[in-house]
């Protein structure tokens, strides 16, 4: 017994020393409280397959031969997400690289303009005519939400505790994401800006115990182009982040 006592009592001496102490290894988990600046500009532009049964507009000098109808939308949208929280899990390996999921959601709100124009293209003796134009535009504030979800990971270069750039770190992760939003007023159709993002950051944490760190990341997103076969889709998208991270391996 007494044997035992000694064994369990140089064992318990020992688990303190065998923990990771201001590494980053084993289980990773960080939150992080944010404020974002959003810039969006998409266009879109579809067209209907030409048919010979067309409904005759009452503007046609005659009968269209073929025709289709044609539909442009332009959205843009500039504004601020606050407050936007993120969440990511993951595994720090070697003291240096972090492989991780993420999860982001924030409030967004700002200003949104929508233009849609919808008409139709006749083709007559084999000349265009555009008829019954139907234009619509909202230029109104807009609020709504934001999420991301996505994989990424972190670099930790500097492992000297001792280095002033401990903490230092860049990283980039890729997911689906974006936001919607709703203008104010006679405007009622929600207005979608979703696509592949890829995020790029950095930052600096410092240790505040042996495992846990406080730092601040700044992060550069962008949604990637959406081409659609008859559309040019996201012409401009841009994200500018700063946040406030509570960091755990």
């Amino acid at each position: 017994m007494k044997r035992l006592l000694i064994l369990l009592t140089l064992f318990s001496m020992a688990v303190p020393s065998l923990a990771y102490q201001k590494e980053h290894r084993g289980l990773f988990f960080q939150t992080a409280l944010g404020f974002s600046y959003l810039n969006t500009q998409y266009d879109d532009t579809y067209k209907s397959d030409y048919q010979r049964n067309c409904n005759y507009s009452s503007n046609s000098e005659e009968n269209p031969d073929q025709c289709r109808s044609v539909e442009i939308y332009s959205h843009s949208f500039s504004g601020f997400s606050f407050p936007e929280v993120n969440v990511k899990l993951g595994a720090s390996i070697g003291n240096m690289v972090v492989l991780f999921s993420t999860l982001d959601v924030g409030n967004v709100f700002g200003h949104a303009k929508a233009q849609n124009t919808e008409y139709d293209e006749n083709v007559t003796k084999g000349t265009v005519h555009s008829v019954d134009f139907d234009d619509k535009l909202s230029d109104k504030d807009a609020p709504g939400f934001e999420f991301a979800a996505g994989l990424g990971f972190y670099v930790y270069p500097f492992r000297n505790p001792q280095s002033p750039l401990n903490g230092l770190f860049i990283g980039t992760s890729s997911g689906l994401g974006g936001y919607i939003v709703t203008p104010r007023g006679d405007y009622s159709t929600d207005l979608e800006f979703l696509n592949i993002y890829t995020r790029y950051e950095i930052g600096k944490d410092w240790w505040i115990t042996d495992t846990w760190s406080l730092g601040f990341g700044i992060a550069y997103q962008s949604m990637f182009s959406n081409e659609p076969i008859d559309g040019d889709g996201i012409d401009s998208d841009h994200k500018f982040s700063i946040a406030i991270r509570l960091t755990r391996g």
